[in-house]
């Protein structure tokens, strides 16, 4: 498949997406989504062109994933992190990778952060730990565990003086999943948490992403991959939200003055300003990733200020969507608080979920500023 087939192939599906009961009522996807979003090629976009697979460029997988999330975030979230196994499997030995993900439509889950202790053993690891976050885990094939190595009873230490950090890779059945998925918002993502007690992982099912991939490819250049895609779900949320307004306000009137609401200054100037704000966060995001894409075609490592950028238009892209979003809440009035009477409900709900997540948390610009400052990335954010 290539990025035209696939795109088409979701275009084709929106509109049964959107016509599909509640997707969120059983806090996971359904199985028939899952289905018909292999059938469409969205968990391959990123196996590699070697198996077969459309190795699609970042820019790609935003366009195909903001797709998906103008018609449901919950289903694009589970795409952006599903379509991680092209990109995992890069990181282990090639014959290991093809044993591990059998299939191009392999589903991936997992949370990388080390919320679990690996105890080195013959061949392996004897891993313990609890990990949230498992977006799409009920559904995936292979589920990963980040872990700090210990010994002796402390965290092991690289050679830079940093607890030595792997991922470990385990199929359905090698975790315990908690069924605690009960949130504000992205409700059908089902991100469970799991956990695993003693459990053996063998060593060729782990890597560390302080580590370089093991396949060539543009894809595997920098461990930042994984999260570029992300802000394509805040954005096909948004503009979908300012879509919607927009027909809304020509139907709608002042319920005080009965004049149109397309008509009001004060409701004109906010949907102008929405926009604005909308805009500028995209084209922020899309001119950055491209300049990065160049980069990494050119063979050159990207300075700190292009990394900056690439940090900093992702967390744009996430709040300013979410301010965005709110504004469209109060445009549309009280109709907005029926869930399932509007989009609109729903989007904001996940807006403030989303901005939760580590790329779309403030707490990352010190980590920015000390990137421009100093040069050097603060302990806590190692994709920067």
């Amino acid at each position: 498949m290539t990025k035209d087939s696939i795109l088409a192939n979701v275009r084709r599906l929106l509109p049964e997406l959107a016509a599909a009961p509640d997707l969120e009522e059983g806090r996971t996807l359904p199985a028939w989504v899952v289905a018909r979003l292999k059938e469409a090629g969205c968990f391959r976009m990123c196996m590699p062109r070697s198996w077969g697979g459309p190795e699609l460029t970042t820019l790609e997988q935003l366009e195909i994933i903001e797709a998906l999330a103008s018609v449901n975030a919950s289903v694009a979230w589970c795409v952006m992190i599903g379509c991680d196994s092209g990109l995992y499997s890069g990181y282990l030995d090639d014959g290991v990778a093809r044993e591990l993900y059998g299939s191009l439509d392999a589903v991936q889950a997992g949370w990388v952060y080390p919320g679990g202790r690996a105890i080195e053993t013959d061949g392996g690891y004897k891993v313990t730990g609890r990990w949230i976050f498992g977006s799409g885990i009920k559904h995936a094939d292979v589920i990963g565990a980040g872990c700090l190595i210990y010994e002796h009873g402390s965290p092991r230490l690289d050679a830079e003086g940093r607890p030595e950090w792997i991922v470990v890779l385990g199929k359905q059945g090698d975790f315990d999943i908690e069924d605690n998925w009960d949130t504000t918002g992205l409700h059908g993502t089902g991100s469970h948490n799991y956990h695993v007690k003693g459990g053996f992982f063998p060593r060729a099912h782990s890597f560390s992403f302080r580590q370089p991939a093991q396949r060539d490819g543009l894809l595997w250049q920098r461990n930042d991959t994984f999260l570029r895609k992300m802000a394509a779900i805040p954005l096909g949320v948004c503009r979908a939200a300012l879509d919607f307004t927009h027909g809304y306000l020509q139907e709608r009137q002042d319920f005080n003055t009965r004049t149109p609401l397309r008509n009001s200054p004060i409701v004109q100037h906010k949907l102008a300003e929405c926009e604005l704000k909308h805009n500028a966060a995209r084209a922020y995001l899309y001119r950055t990733l491209e300049r990065q894409w160049r980069c990494l075609e050119s063979g050159e490592v990207p300075d700190e200020r292009l990394r900056a950028d690439v940090w900093l238009s992702r967390v744009s892209a996430f709040r300013s969507s979410r301010e965005v979003i709110l504004a469209l809440y109060d445009l549309v009035g009280g109709p907005a608080i029926r869930r399932g009477e509007t989009p609109i409900e729903r989007a904001m709900r996940d807006s403030l979920t989303w901005c939760q997540h580590l790329v779309g948390k403030e707490s990352g610009y010190e980590a920015v500023g000390n990137l421009l400052l100093n040069g050097s990335v603060a302990e806590g954010f190692p994709m920067l």
